[in-house]
């Protein structure tokens, strides 16, 4: 097991204090980036807030979240698909077995779930660190491999990457968890070809010393 998933929200807000979790999507994958299972759902969250601005951007209909399932039993859900036992939502702390989230802009969606759920479950549920595939991205874009675009937005990243997409369907959670999973995917590969080509480059400086006498 990889214990990575990668996870994307999408919120009423920018402020988790006050602003409303509206739907969550996680995959969990493989050490290749290969799916092994999903989880998607929305969230009803009553007194929490939903600005108009929020909703133009994710395009969530909420005039149907009475039907949505109540926070809590998303959290047993979802701790169930992490694998998680159900304790951990009574305070019970548990460190084993816990994931890293991967995602485009992590900490955003790391302040959600600690609000969501509370520090003291998230800490039973993921590791203390989250990876940003922006940041592998750059780390291409210094070895010359790619061009840095003008932003650093997920479209951006998979324009850049030729990732086939529907820019219309952004901002999503699922659609966007695919979507990061997929330039993560793109980006191991050229990350293995710097890697073989760098030990090609070694075994060749080597054949050309000869054997050390």
């Amino acid at each position: 097991m990889s214990n990575i998933v990668f996870l994307d929200t999408e919120t009423g807000g920018t402020d988790p204090n006050t602003d409303s979790l509206l739907s969550l999507a996680a995959v969990i994958v493989d050490t290749d980036y290969n799916e092994i299972r999903r989880f998607e759902t929305f969230i009803r969250q009553p007194g929490y807030t939903v600005s108009g601005e929020a909703l133009r951007k994710n395009k969530i209909d909420i005039s149907g979240d009475d039907t949505w399932p109540e926070a809590a039993a998303v959290k047993q859900a979802f701790v169930q698909f992490l694998g998680k036992p159900l304790s951990v939502l009574d305070g019970v702390k548990d460190e084993n077995n816990r994931w890293v989230i991967y995602g485009k802009n992590p900490e955003f969606d790391v302040r959600f779930l600690k609000a969501f759920f509370g520090d003291h479950v998230y800490n039973s549920l993921f590791m203390y660190y989250s990876r940003d595939v922006s940041e592998t991205f750059m780390v291409l874009v210094d070895e010359g491999i790619y061009q840095r675009p003008k932003h650093l937005t997920l479209q951006d990243l998979c324009v850049v990457l030729g990732v086939e997409h529907d820019a219309q369907a952004l901002h999503n959670a699922m659609y966007d968890t695919q979507m990061t999973l997929k330039c993560a995917q793109r980006m191991q590969v050229q990350i293995k070809n710097v890697r073989n080509l760098v030990q090609q480059v070694r075994a060749r400086n080597l054949a050309r010393r000869g054997p050390i006498a």
